[in-house]
C-alpha cells in the first residue's frame, strides 16, 4: 500500500471500553461498521469499530473512548499524543481494531493510565491515610529508639541492634510507593 493511502487509513483503532458493559456495546458477531451501519446511523465512518450506542449519543455516551491510529506523515515517524478524560470509574478493556483492509503494517507505542490522583491505581487510593499514620508512627517510633540506644550504647545486645533494623525496614516499606 502506498504511503498516501496509509496517510488517509481509518480503519485501525484504539478504543478503551468499561468491562462491564463491553459485551453491550460490542456486539461479537459484528465487529466493523459498514456503509450501511453509516446510513442506519449506528456509525459514524465506515471501517471503524461499531459500538452499540444511544441514539444521537456519542461514544463517551456509551462509555467507550475510541482514537483511530494515524500512520505517520512523511519521515517524522510520530504521531500526536491523544487524551480522553473518563467520567465514570471502574475496570476498563482496552480493544485495539483493525477493521479495513491493511494487514501487513507494524503499529508501535504506548497507552499511559493516569487518574486525577497519579499512577496510583484508584482502588488503591484510600489507602494512602493509613500509609501516611504509619510512616508518621514509624518515624516516631526510630526517633524515640535512637534517642535511648545513643544514651544506653554501652549496654546494648545484638537483638536490640535486631530492633532497630526491624524499625528502619518498616519504615523504608511504609515510606516507598505501594502500586508497584
Amino acid at each position: 500500500m502506498a504511503d498516501s493511502q496509509l496517510r488517509d487509513y481509518k480503519g485501525v483503532q484504539l478504543s478503551i471500553v468499561r468491562y462491564k458493559d463491553f459485551w453491550q456495546r460490542i456486539d461479537p458477531l459484528k465487529f466493523c461498521s459498514t456503509l450501511e451501519d453509516v446510513k442506519g446511523g449506528r456509525s459514524d465512518t465506515k471501517d471503524q469499530l461499531l459500538v452499540n450506542k444511544p441514539d444521537g449519543g456519542t461514544y463517551s455516551d456509551a462509555d467507550v473512548y475510541a482514537h483511530t491510529v494515524r500512520f505517520p506523515n512523511g519521515t517524522s515517524g510520530q504521531t500526536k499524543d491523544t487524551q480522553f478524560e473518563i467520567k465514570k470509574t471502574g475496570v476498563y478493556v482496552l480493544v485495539f481494531s483493525n477493521c479495513g483492509t491493511v494487514t501487513q503494517a507494524v503499529i508501535s507505542g504506548s497507552v499511559i493510565v493516569k487518574n486525577s490522583y497519579g499512577f496510583l491505581p484508584g482502588n488503591e487510593y484510600h489507602k494512602l491515610p493509613f500509609y501516611g499514620w504509619l510512616l508518621c508512627t514509624y518515624v516516631v517510633l526510630a526517633l524515640i529508639w535512637l534517642v535511648l540506644s545513643l544514651r544506653w550504647w554501652k549496654e546494648l545486645f545484638n537483638i536490640q541492634n535486631c530492633i532497630a533494623a526491624v524499625i528502619f525496614f518498616g519504615l523504608v516499606e511504609v515510606s516507598l510507593p505501594h502500586n508497584m
